[in-house]
């Protein structure tokens, strides 16, 4: 499944889940009746420093544990193999399908060739 298809299947799946518009006005008219409209405000501003902070950190340790430095490489290996996959045959999608793929190329790759004459192979 590629990265569009999964991004149209969470978005689908928000707009359908909780974060229905119905429900976010909901929830939104309850955050004002127990805070009060003044607060909303300072609660606005702590969030969106509480999410810079969140994302700063995110990229501190990212970018300790070198991940970016990973997944670039991995990054081109993933379209090199996609790009080969759609080249011959259609690339396998069910994990049946990868699973025979991969047995029949086990298979190929272990079988010796046998030569065969009128009274039977020889080994």
């Amino acid at each position: 499944m590629t990265r569009s298809v999964r991004a149209d299947v969470g978005r689908e799946a928000m707009i359908n889940g909780l974060l229905n518009p119905v429900h976010v006005l909901i929830l939104f008219c309850i955050v004002v009746v127990v805070f009060g409209p003044k607060r909303l405000p300072e609660m606005g501003r702590k969030m969106g420093q509480a999410l810079r902070e969140f994302s700063s950190a995110t990229s501190e340790i990212r970018s300790q544990i070198g991940i970016d430095e990973i997944a670039g490489p991995l990054k081109d290996i993933k379209s090199s193999l996609s790009l080969t996959g759609q080249a011959g045959t259609a690339a396998p999608s069910t994990p049946a399908e990868q699973t025979a793929a991969n047995v029949q190329g086990v298979a190929a790759e272990a079988t010796p060739p046998v030569a065969v004459r009128e009274g039977g192979p020889v080994v």
